[in-house]
């Protein structure tokens, strides 16, 4: 088998999804608010960060758009936010390190956004500061650094977050993806498995499994990637042609069936 590069093309499905690493959060209800606003999420977002800081991470996930085209303006609102909760008695209030790692995390988001790439792993690092266990400041960190050819940077703050939330099929799926980029396969099989056995009807980690097993000369496992991936894929994929003529490819090479 001729052995194919495995870089963006098949990299960028997951790479484009939050490199925060969290699954989608869900919808949350707004007490009557239109749920379809991004500004409503946004200042939900604000108002729960001293009871709830998770929930107020979903609210501002779902409040992005927002936020992004809002750059300035909502950073300054969060700044100000930080200033208040710094008012306070961290060591009585467990929960303001998670709420302040909240606030830089998107305030990086915002600066990135810009283009102000300094100032936003700035931010990022702030956010670590108050909670080294904020995963999704470690991932944002990983891809700045990616983007800017540190291969050894960007792995480390994955391999962090990745450590941090064993649990996240999209974040591991999303280190499995990088790690297969820069050619550490054994290491990206090893990530994407544990992708999949979170989460088997995520299609998306068993494509780059079988472009990582099919890169690695394992035919008949690529075959079983490529057919668990058609069998949890929307119908519009557009990758689905792609995967059948892979499969078409790997018939004689993988063998019979398993």
């Amino acid at each position: 088998m001729t052995r194919t590069i495995l870089l963006p093309v098949f990299v960028s499905g997951l790479l484009s999804m939050s490199l925060a690493g969290q699954n989608i959060p869900k919808r949350l209800p707004l007490n009557g608010a239109d749920t379809n606003q991004a500004a409503a999420y946004y200042q939900y977002g604000l108002s729960m960060l001293q009871q709830d800081p998770p929930k107020a991470s979903g609210a501002f996930y779902w409040a992005i758009f927002y936020v992004m085209g809002n750059g300035d303006s909502a950073r300054a609102e969060m700044e100000q936010a930080i200033t208040k909760l710094r008012e306070k008695d961290a060591k009585d209030f467990v929960w303001l390190y998670e709420s302040k790692a909240v606030l830089e995390h998107f305030i990086g988001l915002t600066y990135e956004r810009q283009n102000q790439i300094g100032p936003a792993r700035e931010a990022y690092g702030r956010a670590l500061q108050e909670d080294l266990s904020y995963f999704p400041a470690h991932m944002r960190l990983g891809s700045v650094a990616l983007s800017a050819g540190d291969t050894a940077t960007a792995l480390s703050e994955m391999d962090l977050a990745a450590q941090i939330r064993d649990d996240d099929p999209g974040l591991q799926a999303t280190y499995g993806t990088v790690l297969a980029q820069t050619g550490h396969i054994p290491e990206a099989e090893q990530h994407l498995h544990r992708a999949v056995e979170l989460d088997p009807y995520y299609a998306n980690s068993y494509y780059v499994l079988g472009r990582v097993d099919e890169f690695a000369g394992k035919a008949a496992d690529a075959v079983g990637d490529y057919r668990a991936y058609l069998g949890h894929t929307r119908a519009e994929d557009p990758r689905i042609a792609d995967v059948q003529r892979r499969l078409a490819g790997l018939g004689t090479a993988a063998g019979p069936n398993r």
